[in-house]
């Protein structure tokens, strides 16, 4: 509150306000030639979109929505050069449409082999084209999405490579990147036989038929799967808690295993390893072939954190080579986890705490626990 100078207030004073209703520019505009979608960037720049000479006419009504929406104070699009370099490929794009035999008159009309042939079209010779990309994102925004077909819809939720640049690259030689992948690979399978000879025990235990010698580890690991509390060493000495560590990777992931399970999954999935931490065990198998996902992506603006994704499962014994297999293996090896720490993050993992009791981590936090 000010008693003084300009806008100032004070009991019995009135605050100024503006005259009548606040009522926004309509985003998209009425015009003689068609509909018109005003523009107006974060870096001041302004410009209109012709609606009206784009091809495919019964598109135009839900195109103009869609893409005042992408270009719109809530969208992604907030620069006039973006916007002009992302309406150019949507223009690219429903020329090819409109040039095709059995051009789509409407929006229910696209089909996936429509936009496969655009995309075979566009980088053939090796190039990299974004503009399905471009595409893809404008048909996953209100009301186009409602009213393309499921399988294209299932379609835009592939990831296509972007335009490279030069001098891009993943900072390792094809050599370098496949002694990594080698390695992360069979640290991975390592942590994968570990856990299932560990479930083997636990079921022979169970069974009473554990092998001789052996019947104490039997009595822990029954005592481990029921409580999800894995006991000190009866001994006293410095290191006991690398025995506890491993008599806790008889069932659980440790904490040591996550550097190659997340660098595993960043390169397949080909996502940056802080949607890898934040992926959730809620998931949608597609016909057996393709593991559907939410990933959270932050940072990358107002209503983009969220984002589903389709990834392949493979063939079965190829779980390390494919984003989707190696999704449902860890789903597996972590079940007994979640189970006792709650919640649905897919990497929970076992952390050696105190005497005091179990301690379950979350691979999005073991930074800071």
């Amino acid at each position: 509150m000010k008693r003084s100078g300009r806008g100032s207030t004070g009991p019995g004073r009135q605050a100024a306000v503006p005259e009548g209703l606040y009522e926004p520019d309509p985003a998209v505009v009425a015009s003689p030639d068609g509909l018109l979608v005003p523009f107006r960037g974060d870096d001041g720049r302004e410009g209109v979109f012709d609606i009206g000479q784009t091809p495919l006419p019964g598109w135009h009504e839900d195109l103009a929505t869609a893409w005042a929406a992408r270009c719109g104070p809530a969208g992604t699009v907030r620069t006039l050069a973006s916007a002009r370099t992302a309406f150019y490929a949507i223009e690219r794009v429903l020329g090819f449409l409109a040039a095709l035999s059995d051009a789509p008159a409407t929006v229910d009309g696209l089909r996936v082999g429509m936009l496969e042939d655009f995309h075979r079209l566009r980088t053939e010779g090796g190039k990299i084209c974004g503009d399905l990309h471009v595409v893809n994102q404008l048909l996953g925004t209100s009301p186009l999405k409602e009213k393309i077909d499921p399988d294209v819809a299932d379609f835009i939720q592939r990831r296509f490579p972007r335009q490279k640049w030069a001098g891009s690259g993943s900072g390792y030689s094809e050599g370098e990147l496949a002694r990594l992948l080698a390695a992360v690979r069979a640290d991975t399978a390592a942590v994968r036989r570990r856990i299932e000879a560990g479930e083997r025990l636990l079921a022979q235990a169970r069974a009473g038929q554990m092998p001789e010698g052996q019947a104490e580890l039997g009595r822990r690991l029954i005592g481990m799967a029921e409580t999800g509390t894995v006991p000190w060493p009866a001994e006293d000495g410095r290191y006991l808690w690398k025995t506890r560590v491993r008599l806790a990777g008889h069932l659980f992931i440790t904490l040591r295993d996550l550097a190659p399970l997340l660098l595993l999954m960043v390169a397949l999935s080909e996502r940056n390893i802080e949607s890898v931490k934040e992926l959730t065990a809620r998931h949608r198998i597609l016909e057996g072939k393709a593991v559907e996902v939410e990933l959270i992506k932050r940072r990358r603006g107002r209503g983009k954190w969220f984002e589903t994704v389709t990834w392949e499962i493979g063939a079965e014994g190829r779980e390390l080579h494919t984003p989707g297999g190696l999704y449902l293996l860890l789903h597996r090896l972590t079940a007994r986890s979640r189970s006792f720490a709650g919640g649905d993050q897919l990497l929970t993992i076992w952390a050696n705490g105190n005497r005091r009791g179990p301690r379950w981590a979350r691979a999005s936090t073991t930074g800071r626990s």
